[in-house]
């Protein structure tokens, strides 16, 4: 449910910069600073959810003592 809110809301602002070269577009300068800071937070937050996959699989090969995958 979240992951759709913020899907919605990276959608619409990218619309709203790619918009932004004409006359009646928001420029990238003019992207109000919860936007920006949104953006960026939607980023930090996946990467560290990924980054925390990773290391539960970790944890998974090596109870398992799946020694070829934990150095792969």
């Amino acid at each position: 449910m979240f992951m759709h809110l913020f899907l919605s809301i990276f959608v619409f602002l990218a619309k709203k910069l790619r918009h932004g070269s004409g006359a009646n577009g928001v420029q990238y300068e003019e992207t109000p600073t919860w936007a920006v800071a949104l953006v960026s937070a939607v980023f930090v937050i996946i990467s560290v959810l990924i980054e925390h996959g990773i290391h539960s699989l970790e944890k998974w090969f090596r109870k398992r003592q799946k020694k070829a995958m934990i150095e792969a």
